[in-house]
């Protein structure tokens, strides 16, 4: 019976393991994908500040009063982009702790004799 209970206790703390690993992936890459749709956001605002910058110069219009506002969005859009990657390095570092289970962290059980 030792050695059922063993098995038994290996395969829970896998499971265990195995678990809490996904959740810890599933929110970094959870994460990630807001990094990038944040840098996504940020490009197509670079490129509408040059659409709006030459569209200004050509009527003669103050070139910075057509672009503050997305320079601004750009600004916070950066901000936003560091804070969920001290995000991502927090949760990546709440479960360095995590230890993968080995079967040689548990003792052999006896093997009885049956005949």
């Amino acid at each position: 019976m030792e050695f059922f209970e063993t098995v038994k206790q290996v395969a829970s703390d896998v499971a265990t393991v195995s678990a809490k690993q996904s959740k810890k992936l599933y929110n970094i890459a959870k994460l990630k994908l807001e990094v990038v749709e944040k840098q996504n956001i940020v490009k197509n605002l670079h490129k509408q500040i040059g659409i709006d910058a030459y569209e200004a110069y050509s009527k003669d219009a103050d070139i910075v009063e057509a672009i503050y506002g997305k320079l601004q969005q750009i600004s916070e859009a950066e901000v936003e982009i560091e804070e969920l990657k001290q995000k991502i390095a927090m949760v990546k570092a709440e479960n360095e702790d995590l230890e993968y289970v080995s079967v040689d962290d548990y003792e052999e059980a006896e093997y009885e004799d049956v005949e």
